[in-house]
Parts: structure tokens; sequence; C-alpha cells
């Protein structure tokens, strides 16, 4: 007499855990190093493809750090409860807080800028695919190098 119930509440049960672990979401903390002043703010801009990685607005979180907190030249956050997946994080240095990535005469970068897993670029920007990471079901701290 117990016995239907009890298996069809035990299939929903395993059903419902099963959707939970599908949808588990993970934190990245974000460690930017390097910056040469506490003035204005540093972005911080986490993309999830590369056929949008860099567009402006295609970001799917972007978290802005007080500069001003910063100790010894490194500033934090976190980008909370992202579904696993593939991820690349950008970050600027808006030392005049105007909200744009100012270049100088030239077309380069008149600010702080850099990409996760350090990727180094000269002349051109960077594919998605250098500087993207994992992110599973446990959170991930990525250390990024200010470059001026």
């Amino acid at each position: 007499m117990f016995k239907r119930p009890f298996i069809t509440a035990l299939t929903i049960m395993s059903f419902l855990f099963s959707a939970t672990t599908l949808t588990a979401a993970a934190d990245i903390q974000v460690s930017i190093g390097g910056l040469r002043s506490t003035d204005g703010v540093v972005l911080v801009a986490v993309f999830d493809r590369e056929e949008v990685f860099l567009d402006s607005g295609e970001q799917i979180v972007t978290l802005s750090l007080n500069a001003g907190t910063a100790k010894a030249g490194i500033v934090t956050g976190a980008v909370k409860n992202l579904p696993a997946g593939q991820y690349a994080v950008v970050v600027h240095h808006d030392e005049n807080d105007n909200n744009y990535f100012d270049t100088n005469f030239f077309g380069l970068p008149a600010e702080g800028y850099g990409f996760s897993n350090d990727v180094e670029v000269f002349l051109s920007k960077p594919a998605f695919e250098e500087a993207a990471f994992k992110l599973g079901a446990q959170d991930v701290s990525v250390a990024i190098r200010m470059t001026y």
C-alpha cells in the first residue's frame, strides 16, 4: 500500500536533487594588482562567449570596484552565482572616473587594463581562448595584473 507513493516520492526527490546539481552556481573571486593610484574605479567585465568578447555592452556582468579601497595596489571583488561554463575577465582602471577607456593621440591606452590569465597584448586584442578559464561548481580565484 505504501510502496507506490514511497517510490514516487523518491523519484521526485531524485529529480529535484539532480536539477539542483545541474544549476549550481559558483563565484569568481577577482584580485587586481599593480594599480598605480587609488583614483577612480576599477571596472570588471565578464564575458562568456568568443563571438562577443570585448564588445562593449555584451559582457554578462559588470562590476565597479572603488580604487580607493586598494591595499598595497590591490583591489578585490567577486562576481557571484555564475553557472558552470567558460569565462574571460577584462579589467580597466578608470582613473578619472569618466566611464570611458581613455586613449592617447596614437590610440594607445592611457589608462590601465588587464585580462584573466594575465594575457599580454601587443598592438592587437587578445582572443577569448587566451583569457578564458573554466568555472565549475567550485569558486575560482582570478588574479590580474594591471598594465599601464
